[in-house]
């Protein structure tokens, strides 16, 4: 599996610690970071759909369910399960549908996931966006945390706004949208 590795004293963490004295404190802190990346990207998928708008537990429990109904996460086993199978994992109707349409679009070739990793960002969040339930965030991440793409802030995520304002001291963050 790939893995992307941060250690102090590299030419990244370096630039950030130069441009931000907050973030050189918070690297200093943290010290080195290692993310083994998603490489299977259909379940890399499917785990990002599930994931969305739950907690950390309940999303990693209907994963685990999922990964249980199917034994194998590909879009051949998920296309032929029934709703009513992926509702008794957890899954909402919606997200059951998200991910069958995940699949179907895969297995028509309408996405292919093998040369994802050869194309520019924005033509990869293009095409994710055609699959029903994947949004811009969902795309990001999917950069980020399947692809290792270093150049991706997305500036919708949770997380990273709540981030920035503990850093940072903020009491609220701007909106981002129009």
């Amino acid at each position: 599996m790939d893995t992307l590795r941060f250690t102090t004293g590299d030419a990244v963490l370096e630039t950030i610690c130069s441009a931000d004295e907050r973030m050189a404190l918070l690297v200093r802190a943290v010290g080195g970071y290692e993310l083994e990346l998603a490489k299977d990207y259909f379940p890399a998928l499917v785990r990002s759909i599930i994931g969305q708008q739950l907690s950390v537990t309940v999303a990693r429990t209907i994963w685990e369910r999922t990964q249980r109904l199917c034994t194998e996460v590909t879009p051949e086993v998920v296309v032929r399960l029934a709703d009513e199978e992926l509702k008794a994992a957890g899954l909402s109707g919606t997200k059951a549908r998200y991910i069958k349409d995940l699949s179907q679009k895969v297995l028509a070739g309408e996405l292919d996931l093998a040369r994802l990793d050869a194309l520019p960002d924005a033509e990869i969040i293009r095409q994710l966006l055609q699959v029903k339930g994947i949004g811009v965030w969902t795309a990001e991440m999917f950069l980020i945390f399947s692809l290792g793409r270093l150049d991706i802030l997305s500036l919708g995520d949770l997380g990273l706004k709540r981030s920035i304002q503990w850093l940072y001291g903020y009491k609220k963050t701007r909106p981002t949208g129009p």
